[in-house]
């Protein structure tokens, strides 16, 4: 690597590390997951953000599922109810 080509050594090795190193296992993750959703399915979505945005709000309704095991609800009815964290 000389001064002139570095920025060509940078670019060359980032696309090693976030492409080629992971090819295998990018494929068998994209394999599994057409087995478990259909592509019929995935283009329903115009663009990879609206999928992407439907996958992190459930992941975050998991969590939040996670977060409330074991709290405390205190309240009057199911349809009032208050989370209160700190009542665990």
């Amino acid at each position: 690597m000389t001064n002139q080509n570095r920025t060509h050594y940078v670019h060359l090795m980032a696309r090693y590390y976030m492409n080629d190193r992971i090819s295998k296992q990018s494929r068998a993750f994209a394999t599994g997951f057409k087995e478990i959703i259909p592509d019929r399915w995935l283009r329903i979505f115009s663009t990879p953000a609206q999928l992407q945005r439907l996958v992190r709000a459930r992941l975050l309704n998991l969590e939040l599922e996670d977060d409330l095991t074991g709290s405390a609800f205190r309240g009057s009815a199911d349809s009032h109810r208050s989370f209160d964290p700190l009542a665990c």
